[in-house]
């Protein structure tokens, strides 16, 4: 057994959940919620921070929740090990790929890392696709390695916006404000957040279901 650089008890480590393309906002939310209250359940832990439909691109599959601990001179037990807790706790949750990973000092706002990665290249994403799926498994099937993820990630649903350049013309509106306006409206913003219970809760604008379509 060895470590590639031994992880620091930061007192804090992060959940990320990736639901299947096609959830909603708000069962997201659900699940993550869910999540975090699993979480906190198992005992020791300060308190959960989650956000959803978070990142640069605000996919609303995507969930995170920032996992707090009491400093390491005031519990029985070590961040690796509610690490390892959590992910066991998590392992049964349904359509979901949940991975639990460390917050390393120089990150430790957020973000994920690995110990291991792999990085393929090619001309062919179907077979970049491919040939990550395979390694996934067969890693996955191996002793000492956990939460196993590929990148790739096909089939996801799309919504195609064509705009006419001769009336965005005489409108004087370039392409990149019509693709500003129609994510705002289908993806939604977050102008501020609301806190109860220890939780932050996004407050995201956003069209209607139904006008979204």
């Amino acid at each position: 057994e060895f470590e590639f650089m031994p992880d620091q008890d930061t007192a804090k480590y992060e959940v990320s959940i990736e639901l299947p393309p096609e959830t909603s906002l708000r069962e997201t939310e659900r699940r993550a919620l869910d999540m975090a209250a699993r979480v906190r359940s198992m005992g020791g832990v300060t308190r959960t921070l989650t956000t959803v439909g978070g990142g640069v691109q605000e996919k609303v599959n995507l969930a995170k929740i920032l996992v707090e601990l009491p400093h390491k001179s005031e519990r029985g037990f070590t961040q690796t090990e509610a690490v390892r807790v959590t992910r066991e706790v998590l392992a049964d949750e349904p359509n979901a790929k949940v991975t639990v990973a460390p917050l390393p000092i120089a990150n430790a706002t957020g973000g994920r890392r690995a110990d291991l990665e792999l990085r393929l290249r090619g001309s062919s994403l179907d077979a970049l696709a491919e040939v990550g799926a395979k390694a996934v498994a067969d890693l996955s099937a191996r002793d000492g390695f956990v939460d196993v993820d590929s990148s790739v990630q096909l089939g996801k649903p799309e919504l195609m916006v064509q705009v006419d350049p001769r009336r965005a013309a005489d409108l004087g509106v370039m392409g990149a404000q019509v693709a500003t306006t129609v994510r705002a409206l289908v993806a939604g913003v977050v102008p501020t957040q609301l806190e109860a219970d220890g939780e932050r809760y996004d407050v995201r604008v956003q069209l209607e279901q139904e006008d979204r379509s």
